[in-house]
């Protein structure tokens, strides 16, 4: 369902697009070296359901359930 779910919306001719868990995207960093000092989750694609969605439920929706996953690191010495 999950991959069926992320071809459908990233389209049918994306050869490469994944989907990974909150842990393995930092145990991916991890694997690089890097130490995690933080995350956050950003982009929900509103227009994904077919209702509208007011800006107030948005920004929650992106906080909570984003599809992005940005990583705040460092490099250590």
């Amino acid at each position: 369902m999950r991959r069926t779910w992320f071809a459908c919306y990233d389209g049918a001719d994306n050869p490469i697009g994944k989907a990974y868990t909150l842990d393995d995207v930092l145990r991916m960093v991890r694997a690089t070296g890097l130490i995690p000092l933080g995350h956050r989750r950003s982009f929900f694609p509103a227009r994904a359901i077919p209702l509208p969605v007011p800006r107030q439920l948005h920004r929650q929706l992106d906080r909570h359930c984003g599809l992005l996953v940005m990583v705040r690191a460092y490099k250590p010495c």
